[in-house]
Order: structure tokens, then C-alpha cells, then sequence
């Protein structure tokens, strides 16, 4: 008997959630709310770049890292050497 009777309160809890109205909000509005305008910017100055910055070691180069069989220098089939033409490509 108890059982049947919590049975029963907990199937009317869960209707009268799903049943239950939740809180209603008022459309959207296209109007800004009554607050202060939003501070413009600080104004920043960029600095002049009076010439290009140095070099670093290293500059200019790409080190690839692959698996043996990804990238191809024709040394296992000439067939399938990628490297050797984008060496001439790019310097």
C-alpha cells in the first residue's frame, strides 16, 4: 500500500512539473535600456616602424618532420620525388 502511494505522488509531481508554467519574459526590445553610453576607447598610438626587425638564426628555413614513406626524395622509387622539385621551387 505504501508503495502504490508514493508511486502515486511521485507520477503527480512529475505532471504537475511538466505542467507548470515557468516564468514568462517580455519580448525583446529593439530600444537600448536606460544606461550610460559606453566610454569610448582609450585612443593608443601605434609606435613608427622606422626599420625592418633583425633576423633571427633560423629564419627562412623549414625543418619537416614525417614518417619513412610520407615524404619521398626518389631514393626508394624516383617515381615518387616530391622533395628534389620543391627544393628548386622554393630555394
Amino acid at each position: 500500500m505504501k508503495f502504490k502511494l508514493f508511486a502515486l505522488l511521485a507520477l503527480v509531481s512529475v505532471i504537475a512539473t511538466a505542467c507548470g508554467g515557468g516564468a514568462t519574459q517580455a519580448p525583446p526590445s529593439n530600444e537600448m535600456p536606460a544606461t550610460e553610453a559606453p566610454a569610448a576607447p582609450a585612443a593608443t598610438e601605434m609606435p613608427a616602424m622606422t626599420e625592418a626587425p633583425q633576423a633571427t638564426a633560423g629564419e627562412g628555413e623549414v625543418a619537416i618532420v614525417a614518417w619513412p614513406g610520407y615524404i619521398e626524395r626518389g631514393a626508394n622509387d624516383p617515381a615518387y620525388d616530391w622533395v628534389t622539385q620543391f627544393e628548386a621551387d622554393t630555394g
